[in-house]
């Protein structure tokens, strides 16, 4: 059927030949198109539930040095139908302040 199909849309000339190839053309555009619009998505939402620490809220010593310094990130997400809330802590430095109700902040990694 597809040679039958192929041999009459060429025999009848260059117009119906230039018509099968610009309709080819825009149906490989739409396709392209549309699976770039769902991987952008897809990449969007994979992104968007991973905390960064580039919108993280400082704590900064009145020193000038940056080893006293500490960043933390706070979010809070949804177990069981329960809301955790969870915060981050990066020193920046080994003098870095140290939370309340933990001796030391733990290593970086």
């Amino acid at each position: 059927m597809t040679r039958l199909g192929l041999r009459l849309t060429l025999r009848s000339g260059r117009e119906a030949f230039i018509r099968l190839v610009i309709t080819a053309l825009a149906v490989a555009l739409g396709v392209v198109v549309l699976l770039s619009v769902f991987a952008e998505f897809h990449a969007f939402q994979v992104t968007s539930k991973r905390p960064s620490w580039e919108s993280t809220n400082g704590v900064t010593s009145h020193s000038g040095s940056t080893s006293h310094d500490e960043l933390w990130n706070y979010s809070e997400s949804l177990y069981r139908g329960r809301f955790i809330e969870i915060l981050r802590v990066a020193g920046l430095g080994p003098d870095a302040p140290v939370l309340p109700g933990i001796s030391k902040l733990p290593p970086a990694g």
